[in-house]
């Protein structure tokens, strides 16, 4: 198995884009996603006020 260094981040507060490739999702307080940190990606706040993503980076298929 291929390891991956991965993301996840959790919306903490506001409204953000994220995107990975051909795909695109609007994001909330409390909204979580993840990704493959290899893969080109990008996020940015879409909202009136300030955002706050809290943000894990991990590799994946590790034991510890």
């Amino acid at each position: 198995m291929s390891k991956c260094q991965a993301l996840r981040q959790l919306v903490l507060k506001g409204k953000v884009l994220a995107e990975q490739g051909e795909n695109s999702v609007i994001l909330e307080e409390g909204d979580t996603f993840s990704w493959c940190a290899s893969v080109h990606h990008f996020f940015k706040n879409i909202g009136d006020d300030i955002a706050k993503v809290l943000i894990a980076v991990f590799t994946e298929g590790s034991e510890h």
